[in-house]
């Protein structure tokens, strides 16, 4: 006789445009869940993107969806960062888990207020971190912690992204709104946990943070596009440096160079338009008078690289899965965000954590 199939468990997700970037093809590669309520203002985004998940029931705010659907089992929050505490307060008082991008909220105290609730109501809120379940992400760190270049004395990420909305969606970001200043703390957050997470507790960070806007509303980027962020942040035994910018160009380009006394490891995500003569992601061994070594790394997923991460991060949020990311390392990524926020406007090295919280919005 064969065992039925569990029922899938149901989700209610808050935020249209930037869940259905994200997580459009996760939900379709998860047997095991369901998207049983769509919460957003906007009715003609909800009723588009209902026909491709089983036509759930749509609401207008989380609020109604909550009470609506009783039989909820968490919630995905993907709203633009000044609407996302609202959400998460009406989940926590539902007494749901919460998978929600970073930042939480605008300020540390009403973000450690919300983390005090979610524990209080013995509920959960995880941070959407998809990069710790990307195969060449963790691979890169497992060559840092098994020494293969020695000691890391020196992280430099560069990531050059093109302007427009659908980047800014598939990252935290509002898709018809997006401006550098909003889209920033959401990478900010990504790349803090990664720098935590490959060399350790980062003890402070320096900053030089262009805050004009750029997007939609705002005058357009120059042509050859821009740089507009530089970070240095320190940890133990290491420095990590991170570049940002934009440009017109069709992909992103994201690189990550990590060098130790006996060479370097050099992680190349995406390409942008320069494209590559191997597939991407690629790892490449770097040691002094040899030529360059490209590193056996795992085998690709049977899905695009970012559906594969939002589809394993979603598995995790919704098993509660012992790896996925916790609250506290959510936390600890927006240290370093505000930190870096202050550290620019103050041309100050800032110490973590800051002793002051940085006005996000403004």
């Amino acid at each position: 006789m064969t065992t039925p199939l569990a029922e899938p468990l149901s989700l209610g997700i808050v935020g249209v445009a930037s869940a259905r970037a994200r997580y459009s093809a996760a939900l379709a590669a998860l047997a095991e869940a369901r998207v049983a309520g769509l919460a957003d203002a906007d009715a003609r985004q909800s009723r588009a993107w209902a026909r491709e998940v089983g036509r759930p029931g749509l609401f207008s705010s989380a609020a109604h969806m909550l009470a609506a659907l009783p039989d909820l089992v968490g919630v995905v929050v993907a709203l633009p960062l000044q609407e996302r505490e609202m959400a998460l307060e009406a989940a926590i008082e539902a007494g749901l888990p919460v998978l929600c991008d970073l930042p939480f909220t605008c300020d540390f105290a009403s973000a450690d207020a919300l983390l005090r609730r979610a524990e209080a109501a013995g509920t959960r809120i995880t941070p959407a971190l998809p990069r710790r379940f990307d195969p060449w992400f963790d691979f890169m760190r497992q060559l840092i912690a098994a020494h293969e270049v020695g000691v890391i004395r020196h992280l430099r990420c560069d990531w050059n992204f093109p302007i427009g909305g659908p980047f800014a969606a598939e990252n935290g970001d509002d898709p018809d709104g997006s401006r550098w200043t909003t889209l920033l703390p959401a990478l900010l957050a990504q790349i803090a946990d990664v720098s935590r997470w490959w060399l350790g507790e980062a003890y402070s960070v320096s900053a030089d943070i262009d805050s004009a806007q750029y997007g939609a509303g705002a005058l357009p980027a120059p042509r050859g596009g821009e740089a507009l962020a530089n970070l240095i942040v320190s940890h133990e035994t290491a420095q990590s440096t991170f570049h940002f910018s934009r440009a017109r160009s069709v992909f992103p380009a994201e690189r990550y160079v990590a060098t130790g006394e006996k060479g370097a490891l050099e992680l190349v995500v995406s390409a942008g338009e320069r494209g590559s003569s191997v597939p991407l992601p690629l790892v490449r061994l770097h040691r002094p008078g040899q030529k360059s070594v490209l590193l056996p790394a795992p085998n690709p997923p049977p899905i695009p690289i970012g559906a594969w991460r939002s589809t394993r991060l979603l598995q995790s949020f919704i098993n509660n899965d012992p790896e996925a990311p916790t609250a506290t390392e959510g936390r600890l990524a927006l240290e370093l965000v505000h930190g870096a926020y202050l550290a620019s406007r103050e041309a100050l090295k800032v110490s973590l954590p800051p002793r002051r919280t940085a006005d996000l919005p403004s």
